[in-house]
């Protein structure tokens, strides 16, 4: 049931925003991330409509530093063909939006710089995702491909029905790593 939870469905979240353009768009009165927050937190919670007709999760999804991963899919309309479209969302776990912060890229609308909230994977039925945490390298967040480490330190990896195999750079919304250093520094001598 929908009843008191806050639709994140249309919400946009601009990270460069051109004058007179508020930060958030799509919530009713809203108009920076953190009054977007707030607003979800007076509330028992978000939901979020999917854009696409006939789009569907049949994965679990995984959370990982604030960040809400999950793939989709969009079959075909034909149905003589097995086919169909895959997508990956990234989504911050507090409010069901983009985060304030590139987590999987950016694109531009007009003047703006928008969060981008999914990718598109191809052809297929995707898989869940899985997380690889790495070294920050040099790979831009939301460039796909290969094997270089991701200046994000976090490497998405789908592997769809036709056996493509998705890599994306991404960043998590908030920190991943463990400070603890070690047992040792604790132990009483």
């Amino acid at each position: 049931q929908q009843k008191d939870l806050l639709d994140m469905s249309s919400t946009v979240i601009c990270t460069v925003c051109a004058t007179g353009t508020t930060q958030v768009t799509g919530v009713t009165g809203v108009t920076t991330f953190g009054g977007l927050v707030t607003a979800v937190s007076s509330k028992r919670g978000w939901y979020t409509t999917l854009p696409t007709s006939g789009e569907r999760s049949l994965s679990i999804p995984t959370l990982l530093g604030g960040t809400l991963l999950f793939t989709t899919f969009v079959p075909t309309t034909d149905i003589c063909a097995v086919t169909g479209s895959g997508y990956l969302y990234a989504l911050f776990y507090l409010t069901g939006s983009a985060y304030e912060q590139p987590l999987i890229g950016s694109y531009t609308s007009g003047n703006n710089t928008n969060v981008t909230r999914s990718l598109s994977l191809g052809t297929g039925l995707p898989s869940s995702v899985a997380v690889q945490l790495t070294r920050q390298g040099s790979s831009a967040v939301g460039s796909t491909g290969g094997p270089t480490p991701c200046s994000g330190g976090l490497n998405a990896v789908v592997q769809s029905s036709t056996a493509a195999l998705n890599q994306v750079c991404g960043k998590p919304a908030l920190s991943s790593w463990s400070r603890y250093v070690s047992w040792m520094n604790n132990r009483d001598f």
